[in-house]
């Protein structure tokens, strides 16, 4: 209701992974999808920028519904918010998903890092050559040969 606040657009608007976690059974009753709108729309409101950035959406304490009814409310919510990116489903407080989630992320990141160094002309390629270096005094380098 009150908003997200300028100063939390501004911080999340230098974050490269934007993630939507939603309460499949939200403490209000609440509807999780309606949450989730209102954020979006104060997202674009601030920023095209920000509304276009990588966002994944988290669903949390699915622990707390029966697994006959769980699957179908979470695609509700995915349903109802026509959402097309990727999609977790978790209980943080049970740890049940939360690895699978953090592996991502750090897979995102990587892939990211290396996609801004390729536009970057950072070189990436690791080669197995060896340098060879003639008698002399030289100071020591060391590492691995990139291209």
């Amino acid at each position: 209701g009150a908003g997200l606040g300028i100063r939390f657009l501004k911080h999340i608007s230098r974050t490269g992974l934007l993630l939507h976690f939603i309460d499949i059974n939200p403490y209000d009753d609440g509807d999780p999808a309606d949450s989730f709108i209102a954020i979006e729309k104060e997202l674009e409101k601030y920023s095209d920028e920000l509304i276009n950035k990588e966002r994944w959406l988290v669903i949390n304490k699915t622990d707390l519904l029966d697994e006959t009814v769980r699957e179908e409310e979470c695609q509700k919510i995915i349903d109802k918010l026509n959402w097309q990116g990727p999609i977790f489903k978790i209980s943080a407080m049970n740890k049940q998903g939360t690895r699978d989630l953090c592996f991502s992320i750090m897979d995102y990141i990587d892939l990211e890092k290396k996609k801004q160094d390729k536009d970057s002309g950072a070189l990436l390629e690791e080669t197995d050559d060896h340098a060879e270096i003639t008698a002399g005094t030289y100071d020591a380098v060391t590492g691995k040969i990139i291209k």
